[in-house]
């Protein structure tokens, strides 16, 4: 049981590195997997190298590879072990929340998106998001508010902030998939803030945004919060709501997917729709999916809603996808009741910190 724990818990910060290259039928081993491998293949003297040095080769091995190997390279080879030494291969994981400013600057921004120079990233889209800082001053388990997103072909970009704060950060994104559960392998911020006025309109037509592939996953959660189904392809926005009971949870954390994420048999499956919920169980969610995707609904309950220490319960259910009422296939899902079956195991501090992550990022949905 404690594999299947770890499956679900960690899936958002450990997410398949193919997972970032937007093929869903991957089958690659998780990243942390890989890049455990690595480094206990490479050699004792690349542990021991500093951590500029050992971004430094990375850099450099990532400016030589193909488009494949660039957002595979930091779990691969000596790269790998490199950045494992020098703590520098561990997630960043987020919170993407919708925000407004009460200052109330507004912003129309163009401008262009381009891979850095010798790195070459196969992306053509990406997502476009205004934030208060660059990723460079994010901090791992925060809450990164978003005031704007749009969706642009890798060369130019156009982006209208309608509620910011005075000074603004652009910072692009790739593959831009809007999943709940997102890692980003290719990012980059402009070198500047744009500066605005609070309560004025602000124009900037020069915003220069640098993408490069990273030497560890970003990884993001409440990405569908700024989906759209004109940039997501064949997928349609699927909401899902319900109750989960569970004897003796005060708090929950839901996830859907095409799978049951929480079976042996679905180790590397990760969640694609997130949310959380309090005592009572009840949820509402909305993700992206095909039209036709299976719909399994998966929770766990734990000890706390805000703070939890350890599970009481888990559970899935397959929820039937019934056939398109002529073009318009079946959006909405209501009424779901999901009963836990009893489990007890104390968490730790990784899993305490991703659960705790989740709550925080959902409790206002």
């Amino acid at each position: 049981m404690f594999q299947q724990t770890r499956t679900f818990l960690v899936a958002l910060a450990l997410a398949l590195v193919a997972g970032c290259s937007g093929d869903e039928s991957s089958s690659a081993a998780p990243a942390t997997d890989a890049a455990a491998k690595a480094e206990s293949a490479a050699p004792a003297a690349a542990a021991e190298q500093s951590a500029p040095a050992a971004a430094a080769k990375a850099a450099e091995a990532a400016s030589a590879a193909t488009p494949a190997e660039v957002t595979m390279s930091y779990a691969q080879g000596a790269a790998a072990a490199s950045l494992a030494a020098a703590g520098q291969d561990q997630p960043l994981e987020v919170c993407w929340s919708q925000s407004s400013s009460a200052d109330k600057a507004s912003y129309k921004i163009k401008g262009s998106t381009q891979p850095a120079p010798g790195r070459r990233a196969e992306i053509d889209q990406l997502v476009v998001v205004a934030t208060e800082a660059p990723i460079s001053k994010w901090e791992n388990g925060s809450i990164v508010p978003i005031y704007a997103a749009t969706v642009a072909n890798l060369g130019n970009f156009s982006l209208e902030v309608p509620a910011g704060p005075k000074k603004i950060s652009v910072c692009a994104f790739a593959p831009p998939t809007f999943d709940d559960n997102q890692n980003f392998m290719v990012a980059g911020c402009a070198a500047e803030l744009v500066v605005g006025k609070a309560g004025a309109a602000t124009v900037v037509e020069d915003v220069d945004l640098v993408v490069a592939s990273r030497g560890n996953p970003l990884a993001t959660i409440g990405g569908s919060r700024f989906g759209d189904e004109r940039w997501t392809g064949d997928r349609v926005k699927r909401t899902v709501s319900g109750t989960i009971k569970a004897e003796g949870a005060k708090g929950f954390v839901i996830a859907t997917g095409p799978t049951a994420i929480l079976a042996e048999s679905a180790e590397n499956t990760e969640p694609v729709g997130l949310s959380a919920a309090g005592a009572d169980g009840a949820f509402s969610l909305s993700y992206f999916a095909a039209p036709r995707e299976p719909l399994f609904v998966c929770a766990m309950g734990f000890d706390d809603a805000k703070a939890a220490s350890s599970l009481t319960g888990m559970g899935c259910l397959e929820v039937p996808v019934p056939e398109a009422t002529g073009k318009e296939p079946v959006r909405e899902f209501k009424d779901i009741s999901l009963s836990l079956a009893a489990e007890t195991e104390e968490m730790d501090e990784t899993d305490k910190a991703q659960i705790a992550l989740i709550q925080s990022c959902f409790s206002a949905s």
